[in-house]
């Protein structure tokens, strides 16, 4: 008998022992809200969810020194060398960050707040920041960055003024290429020379009329064509008489109507008239007669060109009739270096950041609201980002998949409210944890078929299991269970 109490009172230590650690981390503690109500409450550093198929970590939560840190891991890539993590939820310095990473752990969208105001960033398969989306103080901005994240192409807006998009020539210095601007004014069009002079000018002034103006090296005007309410003027401006020339052309019946200027050497450095469809042609050339610049109607549709001189880059901006208008800007031929397209429609407004001639980036809006995607290098289907981030009749959505077009995190607002969902390979549901009927629940399933829920009710927690045929098989607390073993309903 004396053994048996000896080891009884060692089982009893043990048991203390082991209660004592538990309580450093699990507190029972009055529920403040429902006096008589308990409540427990877990205090540790690291919160772990685990696949409960397979045991891979598929979610964890940290408290740092810098503040808290939620991470979402591939469950795809689990076994596989290299960091795990694919979303990351920050707060750093009392404001939220969103990071969506690569399968080399370095970011490719990072969603932030700077001065309290909303910053989107997309980065390349190396990392390199490509795209920016800011919230400024009196309006917005859009940027198209090269790989050292100086901008090539801007968009923006301020109220009560208007809008501007701005194309740079990528060299060192950054020099403006072109600029449309739309103001209180009117609307101006811009194309500047390699010391940032503006070359040619192009509005249209609330007040008075059009304008085109054509200046040479110096910024002095040579060429301008005014029109107002009261005159229309064509005017040729040439340093020295023998330095320049204009040459008119009509034709008969089909045949084209222009004016093409020239400079000293008899090269043609501006045109503008008719085609032989009988649309509206302007265009401007360097010294040595190469095009630079070209304004054309084409099929009831507007464009401008804008050409680097060195190079295969392009700038260009058109309007359909009916449709809406876009400007786009690319280096190469447009099927092997980066683009830029910005693009509008009755329904919807978006920003594509284009490689090799397949969408990178892309920053939208419609009648639904917003969204920003960015879309994967092998991606089998570019029309689904890989990663979209945009507005529901809830609120906004989240949403991560793979290059086969499906999901496998979606992070969102609901008509409960939040949820976060995770999905296989194939896009099936995996996980769910969402606000249900104003509780915390989380449901972990396996195949089709449910395998364990925890909920947070207004009775209380609950824990239920169920087997590989989606049969209750366990319920914690059994209260929860009806008098048939299924689950209350309540």
């Amino acid at each position: 008998m004396s053994e048996e109490l000896t080891a009884l009172r060692a089982e009893v230590a043990e048991l203390r022992s082991r209660l004592d650690e538990l309580c450093r981390f699990i507190e029972i503690v009055e529920d403040e809200e429902a006096p008589g109500r308990k409540r427990a409450a877990v205090q540790c550093s690291t919160f772990i969810l685990t696949n409960p198929g397979n045991g891979h970590i598929q979610a964890m939560f940290c408290a740092e020194d810098d503040g808290p840190v939620l991470a979402l891991w591939s469950d795809a890539d689990y076994d596989k060398p290299g960091p795990k993590a694919r979303v990351l939820l920050k707060v750093r310095e009392d404001e939220g960050q969103v990071s969506v990473l690569g399968k080399d752990g370095t970011e490719r969208v990072q969603l932030l707040t700077d001065e309290d105001r909303g910053v989107a960033v997309v980065f390349s398969a190396k990392a390199e920041p490509r795209a920016l989306l800011r919230a400024q103080a009196t309006g917005g901005a859009a940027a198209a960055l090269r790989a050292d994240g100086k901008p090539l192409a801007m968009l923006k807006s301020e109220d009560g003024d208007g809008g501007a998009v701005m194309t740079l020539k990528d060299s060192e210095p950054l020099r403006v290429g072109s600029k449309l601007i739309s103001n209180k004014e009117g609307n101006f069009f811009a194309l500047h020379g390699m010391d940032e002079q503006p070359r040619v000018l192009l509005g249209s002034h609330q007040a008075d009329g059009g304008v085109f103006i054509m200046n040479d090296a110096t910024g002095e005007p040579r060429v301008s064509a005014i029109v107002s309410a009261h005159a229309s003027v064509l005017k040729v401006d040439p340093q020295k008489p023998s330095e320049a020339g204009v040459r008119l052309m009509a034709g008969e019946k089909d045949l084209a109507a222009a004016i093409d200027i020239h400079n000293a050497a008899g090269k043609t450095v501006a045109s503008f008239g008719t085609g032989p469809d009988g649309a509206g042609f302007s265009g401007v050339n360097d010294a040595a007669g190469k095009e630079a610049a070209v304004m054309r109607v084409v099929k009831s549709t507007g464009y401008v060109e804008v050409k680097d001189l060195d190079g295969p880059g392009c700038a260009m901006m058109s309007v359909a009739t009916g449709k809406g208008g876009m400007v786009c800007v690319y280096s190469g031929d447009g099927q092997t270096g980066g683009a830029a397209m910005l693009s509008a429609r009755p329904e919807a407004g978006e920003f594509i950041a284009i490689n090799a001639g397949k969408p990178r980036a892309m920053i939208g809006c419609s009648e639904a609201g917003g969204h920003v995607g960015v879309f994967a290098k092998d991606a089998a289907n570019d029309d689904q980002p890989a990663a979209a981030l945009s507005a529901t009749e809830y609120g906004g959505a989240l949403r991560i998949g793979g290059t086969e077009s499906v999901p496998h995190v979606t992070l969102g607002s609901t008509e409960d409210g939040g949820q976060v969902a995770v999905y296989n390979d194939l896009g099936i549901l995996r996980a769910r944890l969402q606000n249900k009927s104003d509780g915390g629940a989380l449901d972990l399933r396996f195949g089709g078929t449910t395998s364990a829920i925890a909920m947070a009710t207004e009775k209380g927690g609950f824990f239920l299991v169920n087997d590989a045929a989606g049969e209750t098989r366990a319920c914690l607390p059994k209260e929860f269970l009806g008098d048939d073993g299924a689950e209350d309903d309540d």
